[in-house]
């Protein structure tokens, strides 16, 4: 720690710094700040003082003179016809349409393609529970121990 250091609270660092409190803190957390806790747990901030940094705002650059456009009062036609741009704009509405429509298609084909696997999947259900249920009681007895034993 040089002499041009001191340990500031969170909300003094961050008008120090000409930032918010909790981009103080995004900082501490991503370690391009040090910090540490002071003897009442309260969070102080390591900043760095700017000696002799003047009050007054900054001395004023020269400015380049600003140049005229060279076309300005140019009244000659667009190079693109706004009856171009009309056309463009239409075929491009067009491919978005079509684009859509597939889109849209093919959104609609996954959705029945589920419903109809969600349909046989609850079939199959049905039809293992009822082939169970009709089964013998000493063949669900047996195949009840069967797996018990093979567990083992």
């Amino acid at each position: 720690m040089d002499g041009f250091s001191n340990w500031v609270p969170i909300p003094e660092a961050a008008r120090t710094l000409g930032l918010t409190p909790q981009a103080i803190r995004k900082r501490i957390a991503r370690g391009t700040l040090e910090s540490r806790r002071n003897n009442r747990g309260r969070e102080l901030v390591l900043v760095a003082n700017r000696p002799h940094e003047p009050d007054s705002q900054p001395t004023p650059q020269p400015q380049e003179p600003k140049q005229e456009p060279k076309n300005r009062n140019r009244t000659s036609a667009p190079a693109v016809s706004l009856e171009d741009v009309r056309v463009l704009l239409g075929e491009q509405a067009q491919r978005m349409q079509a684009a859509h429509d597939a889109a849209l298609a093919r959104m609609q084909e996954q959705a029945d393609s589920a419903s109809v696997r969600a349909e046989r999947a609850e079939r199959l259900v049905v039809r293992l529970l009822t082939e169970r249920a009709r089964a013998p009681w000493w063949r669900r007895w047996l195949g009840g121990l069967v797996a018990v034993l093979l567990l083992f």
